[in-house]
């Protein structure tokens, strides 16, 4: 008996340095669309340029409902060729509540109950990793597929908190 691993799909040529990580991503068009199977309501994604939650999603017509945290507006309806992948980076595991530890150079969420024991512990390779350090989810490029990927293994949604943008100032 051995570790099951599962593997989200990637596209090779991105599975760079972590400096180049964000263009090279941007750059293929395979993991610009997120496959309608990988998308569940809640999922944080990009849409209109901005980070949007998914409310509904519509498979006979390819369409899903967004809205920006917090927001008072209505939801937008779109098409899902428009909605994009977040790409996960190490600023957005900070705003899922995941903090790196530099002694054991990986990324741990600790549960809030204790603030000891660990949820979850993702490696610099954003796999996540089990009490061995060994993989058991490879793959990991976007937060919709950590939160996907989270709630299949905890059974609970994982917290994400988008960093908020300051307003710019207008000068007269």
């Amino acid at each position: 008996p051995g570790t099951l691993i599962f593997s989200l799909p990637t596209c090779v040529p991105c599975r760079q340095t972590k400096i180049n990580r964000q263009d090279s991503l941007l750059k293929h068009k395979t993991i610009t669309m997120i496959p309608l199977q990988e998308l569940r309501i809640g999922n944080f994604v990009i849409a209109n340029d901005a980070i949007q939650q998914v409310s509904m999603i519509d498979q006979a017509t390819l369409m899903a409902a967004v809205k920006r945290p917090g927001d008072r507006q209505p939801y937008h309806q779109l098409s899902l060729d428009t909605i994009e992948p977040v790409i996960l980076t190490d600023e957005i595991l900070e705003q899922c509540g995941f903090r790196y530890h530099t002694y054991f150079k990986f990324w741990q969420l600790i549960e809030s109950s204790d603030g000891i024991r660990s949820e979850m512990d993702i490696d610099n390779d954003y796999a996540i990793i089990d009490f061995m350090r060994k993989p058991i989810a490879k793959n990991l490029m976007a937060l919709h597929q950590l939160q996907n990927s989270y709630f299949i293994l905890k059974g609970k949604e994982l917290g994400y908190i988008p960093k908020q943008l300051t307003p710019k100032l207008e000068t007269a």
